[in-house]
């Protein structure tokens, strides 16, 4: 109903564990459906979690914070055909842990989307060792490893039992 009585005017995703490419795709194609029908403001907020590990696999987060930066504003601004903003918080505590896209429309209504686990709930299925990403790559080569595995992938449930998802109009 608020699709057909009223304009999307903005869109916002807090999510303060968005930091691996298997995040960034999906929350992307969300973004990509939702932002398609309007011209409406798109901002995601989230946090960049200092790491010393070796990520290695596509559900792995970046532990380089340029390529962090550069990749998700590429691909994100590429994928919802316009503009976003994206904040990186450098205190986590300042970010809600509860992951919500909330849709702003001409109406003056707000839909809050709140995702139990985020984006972490989902993988990506991949076949002939597709799941393995570079980390160490410079950032196009990065980018077009997202490409091939956009073109590729399956998404699916990682768990045998559902995630939950509510929906509030405030």
């Amino acid at each position: 109903k608020l699709f057909k009585d009223g304009e999307l005017k903005s869109i916002s995703y807090s999510d303060r564990y968005l930091q691996s490419p298997v995040s960034l795709l999906l929350l992307a194609e969300v973004l990509k459906a939702l932002g398609e029908t309007s011209d409406c403001q798109i901002e995601v907020n989230s946090c960049f979690d200092e790491q010393n590990r070796g990520p290695f696999a596509v559900n792995h987060d970046w532990n380089n914070r340029y390529d962090y930066d550069a990749i998700f504003n590429a691909w994100l601004t590429h994928m919802a055909g316009k503009r976003v903003d994206i904040n990186i918080i450098d205190n986590k505590r300042e970010v809600p842990h509860r992951r919500a896209i909330q849709l702003h429309f001409s109406t003056g209504d707000i839909v809050e989307v709140i995702l139990d686990q985020g984006f972490g709930y989902w993988r990506l299925g991949l076949a002939g060792g597709m799941h393995r990403f570079d980390f160490m790559r410079d950032t196009q080569d990065q980018i077009k490893r997202l490409i091939d595995i956009y073109k590729l992938a399956k998404v699916s449930n990682s768990a045998s039992w559902s995630t939950w998802i509510a929906i509030n109009v405030l």
